[in-house]
C-alpha cells in the first residue's frame, strides 16, 4: 500500500543518516526501541557551558521539546574523544537517558542540533542509535550579497537560524559593491 503512515514505519541505518545534515561519520542502530521526549528534556552540563548550547536549546524548545526537571536526562560532558577536530561530538542514546560527549562547545551545540534532526514531530520521538560525528571542513558558509540585493533585518536573523541548524559556520555578508 503507497499511502501507508510513515509515522509507524521503523527507523533504519539510512534512514537515521540521511535525516542528519551534514551526514554523520558514523550511526548505529542499537534498537528500534523509541525514546519519547514529549516530557521534556533534563539538561545536566559538565565542563560545557550554557551559553554554547543555549540556540540549540532554543531550537529544540521551539520544535516542542522543553526543559524539564522530569524529561529524559541529557549528559552533555566535555570529555576526550579522540579527535583534535573542534565540533567533534557522540551521542549515545539508550532507553533512559542521552549522553553527549565533546571536546568543545561547539561540538555541544551540533550534537544537540543532531538530535533535533533525528526527532520525529508528529510523535517527538528519537531512536535508539549511538551517533558519532566531526567537520569535515573548518568552513562551512553561506554566502549573502545585500550590497545588490537587498534583505530585511529578520531575513537575515532567520537565515542565520537556519544555518545553525545546518550546522554551518561561516556567514560572508557582501555589504558593499564599489
Amino acid at each position: 500500500n503507497n499511502n501507508k503512515d510513515l509515522t509507524v514505519l521503523p527507523f533504519d541505518s539510512t534512514s537515521i543518516t540521511t535525516s542528519i545534515i551534514p551526514t554523520p561519520s558514523k550511526v548505529i542502530l542499537n534498537s528500534q526501541k523509541l525514546i519519547n521526549l514529549s516530557i521534556g528534556i533534563n539538561i545536566q552540563l559538565e565542563g560545557v557551558k550554557r551559553k554554547d548550547i543555549a540556540a540549540a536549546l532554543t531550537h529544540l524548545a521551539s520544535l516542542g521539546i522543553k526543559e524539564s526537571d522530569s524529561g529524559v536526562l541529557v549528559n552533555i560532558k566535555k570529555e576526550r574523544i579522540h579527535t583534535s577536530v573542534d565540533g567533534a561530538y557522540k551521542i549515545s542514546i539508550d532507553d533512559n537517558h542521552i549522553n553527549i560527549s565533546t571536546e568543545d562547545g561547539t561540538g555541544a551545540f551540533y550534537a544537540l542540533q543532531s538530535l533535533s534532526s533525528l526527532l520525529r514531530l508528529e510523535s517527538k520521538t528519537i531512536p535508539n542509535v549511538i551517533v558519532e560525528d566531526q567537520p569535515r571542513f573548518s568552513f562551512r558558509g553561506m554566502h549573502l550579497d545585500v550590497a545588490r540585493n537587498f534583505h530585511s533585518k529578520q531575513l537575515v536573523k532567520k537565515l542565520i537560524t537556519q544555518m545553525s541548524a545546518y550546522k554551518l559556520n561561516k556567514l560572508h555578508l557582501h555589504l558593499s559593491d564599489d
